[in-house]
């Protein structure tokens, strides 16, 4: 589950309530307000943070072997592979889910659509939104560079563009 970096800790919360979900993957400096707001997650089983701070698992012993992490499992194109929230400007965001297949077709069309090749390099000036995450397995799979940039700063965009020129599609 995909969560937009700035909903605030309570809109989190629902988005993790509604989906089941049991692992989160979080940010250091989002981690206090999820902390605040645990009472609220009995479902919630593993916290993972870059840097493993207090109460958490930090991601980088996941990986190791014997750490603990989940075991591997087969899926089938047709198994969940992701539940997106709408942004609920009608109401309450909406989770849509979607299907390894289907994501993994998105990015086949992201990679012909654009021409992304490693050589590309993809300037991201926006928050991460959930739909953005449709083009991430394109960028990862072809080894585009991706280049982020914390807030829209339009002399920074520029900037950017010109010591290391991106892709016209940079979202």
């Amino acid at each position: 589950v995909p969560v937009n970096n700035r909903l605030s800790p309570p809109e989190v919360v629902a988005l993790l309530q509604d989906s089941g979900a049991r692992v989160l993957f979080v940010e250091p400096e989002f981690l206090p307000g999820i902390l605040a707001e645990r009472a609220a997650l009995p479902g919630l089983e593993t916290i993972v943070t870059r840097t493993g701070e207090a109460g958490t698992r930090e991601y980088a012993g996941l990986l190791q072997p014997g750490a603990g992490g989940p075991a591997p499992f087969a899926t089938a194109g047709d198994d969940l592979c992701m539940i997106r929230y709408s942004g609920g400007t009608t109401g309450k965001p909406k989770g849509i889910m979607h299907s390894h297949a289907a994501l993994v077709a998105i990015a086949l069309s992201v990679v012909r659509e654009y021409g992304l090749t490693a050589e590309d390099r993809f300037l991201h000036v926006a928050h991460l939104s959930p739909g953005q995450n449709f083009g991430w397995p394109a960028l990862i799979a072809t080894e585009t560079l991706r280049v982020m940039m914390e807030n829209i700063d339009p002399v920074g965009v520029l900037q950017a563009r010109q010591r290391a020129p991106t892709h016209p599609a940079a979202w």
